[in-house]
């Protein structure tokens, strides 16, 4: 069994953390009546998007003799090795920014990218080596399972 994780996870842990906080000082203030504006509001609506950050952070891959199991805090997959067809890396880009993931398609099912490895577009060349060498693992780890069925 292997477990990949995502790179940056405690840096995404740190700062969901200080905006949650940040979120409920503010909601507090506003209980308490002492509104201040913009920078209440707009560490109130921190929130609702610290736990969609949170899930992207936390999201882990378990690979082993079964498949590949999705794991994030919101929900769970679990690819069977015999569902799935191939195994590609792809470049997901929304906006400027993005990263490099796996994307696994299935038989008669549209593709779903795996919460990790994953790495940023902007990563240094050593960082995406190493997604790559994590990559191919899991490809390896798919394609003897293929030639065991």
């Amino acid at each position: 069994m292997t477990v990949y994780g995502n790179r940056d996870r405690m840096r995404g842990i740190v700062f969901s953390l200080i905006f949650l906080s940040w979120g409920f000082v503010s909601v507090t203030r506003i209980l308490l009546g002492h509104f201040s504006g913009f920078w209440d509001a707009f560490g109130a609506s921190w929130l609702l998007f610290s736990p969609l950050a949170l899930n992207v952070v936390l999201g882990k891959v378990i690979v082993d003799a079964e498949g590949i199991h999705a794991w994030r805090p919101l929900g769970r997959r679990t690819y069977r090795w015999c569902e799935i067809s191939d195994i590609t890396v792809e470049e997901k880009v929304s906006r400027g920014h993005g990263a490099h993931r796996i994307k696994v398609h299935r038989h008669g099912c549209r593709p779903r990218w795996l919460p990790a490895p994953y790495v940023d577009i902007r990563a240094s060349q050593e960082w995406y080596q190493q997604f790559l060498v994590q990559a191919e693992e899991i490809k390896a780890q798919w394609r003897a399972a293929r030639v065991e069925e």
